[in-house]
């Protein structure tokens, strides 16, 4: 057992008007709302780049590469926040851990391609996108693990309550 799991089976085993408040709590309505506008405007932003991206055909093949590319990448926040809001169940943290792969997988392919045009190009400006690249990139790995160890927290605090209402019976 590891420390998230110690604590979570230590705690008091709530009553069922707390266990209430917690779900409705974890489906608020103002978590909803924020989901809402994450996917119209994910939506709305990938729907320009993409037009862009396969529309222009005078454009550079590198603009058009980096259009697709962001295009792609806000079709993962579009599907992310429809996914979000189709769940009907309490999500138990894994929406943050999906959140935080996606953003993940966003700084690093922008770290990996500004770490290409600074070899490709020595420009100073390449090179600080790369330096920046790779911070995003720890702050996402960052808050991965953060994720992670909080639904491992929350389920073993799900687990210790079914432990303790079966014990009840």
């Amino acid at each position: 057992m590891n420390d998230d799991e110690t604590m979570a089976a230590a705690r008091p085993v709530p009553e069922a008007e707390e266990l209430q408040r917690l779900v409705r709590r974890q489906l608020a309505p103002h978590a909803r709302l924020a989901h809402v506008a994450l996917l119209l405007a994910a939506a709305a932003v990938t729907v320009a780049l993409l037009a862009l991206g396969m529309g222009e055909p005078g454009l550079p093949v590198r603009t058009r590469t980096a259009l697709l590319a962001l295009g792609a990448i806000g079709l993962g926040w579009t599907g992310y926040a429809g996914w979000v809001l189709r769940t009907r169940q309490v999500l138990l943290g894994r929406h943050r851990v999906i959140a935080a792969a996606i953003g993940l997988a966003a700084s690093a392919a922008f770290t990996a391609s500004a770490l290409a045009a600074s070899v490709l190009a020595g420009s100073p400006a390449a090179v600080a996108a790369s330096v920046a690249g790779l911070l995003l990139s720890a702050l996402a790995a960052l808050q991965l693990h953060r994720a992670r160890r909080a639904v491992a927290a929350l389920r073993a605090r799900r687990d210790a309550l079914e432990r303790a209402l079966v014990a009840r019976r």
